[in-house]
Parts: structure tokens; sequence; C-alpha cells
């Protein structure tokens, strides 16, 4: 089990309120460098596909190998995913 630190879900949290970038928490925490809570957001049902208004989907914005690997290893254990986060979240 994953456990998260309140504040990193809090800082993912408020990122999404103080703007109109059209980001969903993923976006927030993947930009944020938050493995964990991308993890978290993914296998809660968050959508990894969701594309800002800059048109970038969460794994795009990924500053760090850990966090871009939580959006891969969210891929493996779920073969039933139908997108590849690393093709920008175009249909497979």
């Amino acid at each position: 089990m994953t456990v998260l630190r309140k504040e990193d879900f809090t800082e993912c949290l408020r990122g999404v309120l103080s703007g109109e970038s059209g980001d969903n928490l993923l976006h927030v925490a993947a930009a944020k460098g938050h493995a964990d809570v991308v993890t978290v957001l993914l296998e809660a049902g968050c959508d990894p596909t969701h594309r800002n208004r800059r048109k970038f989907v969460p794994y795009v914005v990924s500053n760090d190998k850990n966090t871009k690997q939580a959006f891969k290893d969210f891929v493996a254990r779920n073969s039933e995913f139908p997108y590849d986060i690393q093709q920008v979240g175009t249909k497979t």
C-alpha cells in the first residue's frame, strides 16, 4: 500500500484549483514529481488521457524518471487499459 503525505496531496489539489490551465490532478502531481500521488490517482480512476489547454496529457508534463515510471507501471499492471501513455494518449 502506498502511503501519501497529506501535504503532497494538498499541493496537487491546490494546483488544480488555482488556475484555468485545464490540468487535472494527474497533471499537477506529475509536474510536481509526486510519483506516489500519480500512482494513487491512476488507481482511483483519474483520467491519464485528459489534455490540458496546452494539449498535453499528464505523462508529458512529468519532469522526472520516477514519475514517468509510475505511468509506465500503471499501464503494465493494467493490460486492459486501452491507451499507451507514452504515445501521448493515443488509442492503441
